[in-house]
């Protein structure tokens, strides 16, 4: 055991040390001194001294960095907890889009022409009524494009398997004196029964129900009439039969 003298207790300052414990004495000397050559490492070499004093001695959970470091990691922990609920939520409830909004795009319709009409359904033979719209529509058609013997028109009926057409200049506007002038026809009928004339399918469906064409001026006189056969071998050169 080390021999009595003053020796740094760990403190830094000289504590005395009476052979056996320590006592209450101080010195005020800030340099530890040399006693019979042994220092203060040779009572921790002994086990009866500690270099560092008991008041100095802080128990580890005491220390300020352990706390910084532990509110660190609790801050991490806490952190991880918050983003996995946040992912469960939403794994878990409805399905969220995250993705933009689709734009939509306005588009403006722009109008067209009206198309025009189905052709007819030649297996269903025409009403009288189908049958005077086709020839009233030829009729408009030419009389637009400026054909007057067209615009002096009056009136289309159907009776009986026969279109009658009445003309009537003057109540349209036309001069019967000019009408006969541009007149080509010797057989008004020839002009009227164009659109059962030939091969298509509007002609083939007309022929089903009209037999004959027949024209007349407003006060009763013939323009002259045709057949169905006559019509249709005006306008192909071929013999007409049933079906045809």
């Amino acid at each position: 055991m080390a021999a009595a003298g003053w020796y740094d207790d760990g403190s830094g300052r000289q504590r005395w040390w009476d052979g056996n414990q320590w006592t209450e004495h101080y010195s005020d000397q800030a340099t530890p001194q040399v006693s019979n050559g042994t220092v203060s490492t040779d009572l921790l070499a002994e086990g009866v001294a500690d270099p560092v004093p008991e008041k100095m001695k802080m128990k580890w959970y005491k220390r300020w960095w352990v706390w910084a470091i532990a509110v660190v990691l609790l801050i991490g922990v806490i952190g991880n907890l918050a983003s996995g609920t946040s992912s469960d939520q939403i794994s878990d409830g409805d399905d969220v889009t995250t993705s933009a909004p689709e734009k939509t795009e306005v588009v403006e319709k722009v109008p067209t022409e009206p198309e025009e009409p189905p052709a007819a359904d030649a297996s269903s033979p025409p009403t009288a009524d189908d049958v005077i719209a086709a020839f009233q529509e030829f009729i408009d058609e030419r009389a637009a494009s400026g054909v007057m013997i067209a615009q002096a028109v009056s009136s289309v009926q159907f009776e009986n398997g026969e279109v009658l057409v009445t003309f009537d200049p003057a109540a349209n506007g036309v001069s019967p004196d000019v009408m006969g002038d541009l007149n080509p026809f010797d057989n008004m009928a020839e002009f009227i029964g164009t659109p059962m004339a030939f091969t298509n399918e509007e002609g083939k469906w007309l022929r089903q129900s009209v037999t004959s064409v027949r024209t007349q001026m407003a006060d009763g006189t013939d323009l002259g009439s045709l057949t169905t056969a006559e019509i249709f071998r005006m306008g192909t050169g071929m013999e007409w039969s049933e079906g045809m």
